[in-house]
C-alpha cells in the first residue's frame, strides 16, 4: 500500500468498541491501522477485482472532507492522484 495510514490505535477499549467480537473469531487485535475513508473505499474495489492494474474512481458524497477520489492501483498498491475536497 502507498498510501500513508491517517492513525495507529492501540487504545484497547476503544478497538472493543468498534470491532465486533465476531469480525475476528472473537480474537481482538492489539492494534488497528485506520486509513482515509476514500483510500478504504478504493482498497476493497481494487483488490478484490482481479484486475493487475486499474484506475480507481471513488465518489460518495463525502468522507473525511472528501467527496472524491481518484488512485491508480497495481500490485505494488495503490496511489492516489487527486482528490477532490467536499464543498
Amino acid at each position: 500500500m502507498i498510501s500513508k495510514p491517517s492513525n495507529i490505535c492501540t487504545d484497547a477499549e476503544l478497538i472493543a468498541e468498534l470491532l465486533a467480537p465476531a469480525l475476528f473469531g472473537h480474537h481482538r487485535p492489539r492494534q488497528v491501522t485506520v486509513i482515509e475513508h476514500h483510500f478504504a473505499h478504493a482498497a476493497s474495489a481494487f483488490h478484490s477485482s482481479g484486475f493487475g492494474e486499474a484506475a480507481v474512481l471513488v465518489v460518495d458524497g463525502s468522507g473525511d472532507g472528501v467527496s472524491a477520489a481518484l488512485a491508480h492501483g497495481t500490485a505494488d498498491g495503490l496511489k492516489v492522484l487527486r482528490q477532490f475536497p467536499f464543498s
